[in-house]
């Protein structure tokens, strides 16, 4: 995101208060992976989360946000596209629209099964109040496990 930060705003400083800092979504796709793709799905955009690389995005055919991707997707008027690097954003935008995404395997570790937060997640699930409510968010780039759970919950289904 600095880099991007900094190929907008020539002029300012972008300051980075962790030079070792990175982001596992963002590094599980290249340029060249996007070279591979067109190839094999020629035709197809490319609709890239605006958290990738430079060079990512310069290879892509429009970039996104967690807010505006349905919008984005939509607005290209086709039929398919191709959507990195989150895969959790590209189902779960997927399921918000009758455009089919061929979505990246990319994932923040933060979300993945392995992480401390997705522990922390789960472990609402399974310790539910019987009593009162409680009230859990999910973004778009988190697993539909949390967005499930709610909108089944709020149906009067029992969870799965």
């Amino acid at each position: 995101m600095a880099e991007t930060a900094k190929l907008l705003n020539p002029e300012k400083t972008v300051l980075i208060p962790d030079l070792e800092a990175s982001c596992s979504r963002a590094a599980s796709i290249t340029a060249a992976d996007i070279r591979l793709l067109r190839e094999r799905h020629p035709g197809v955009p490319i609709v890239t989360y605006v958290n990738t690389s430079a060079a990512v995005k310069a290879e892509s055919d429009v970039c996104c946000t967690s807010s505006n991707a349905k919008k984005i997707i939509e607005g290209l008027g086709v039929p398919r596209v191709i959507m990195l690097p989150d895969e959790y954003l590209a189902k779960n935008t997927a399921a918000q629209t009758r455009v089919e995404i061929i979505a990246w395997s990319g994932h923040c570790r933060r979300r993945t099964r392995r992480s401390p937060q997705a522990e922390r997640r789960r472990s609402l699930f399974k310790h539910r109040p019987t009593e009162g409510r409680r009230h859990i968010f999910g973004g778009p780039r988190g697993p539909r496990l949390v967005r499930n759970h709610f909108l089944r919950r709020k149906a009067g289904m029992p969870d799965e």
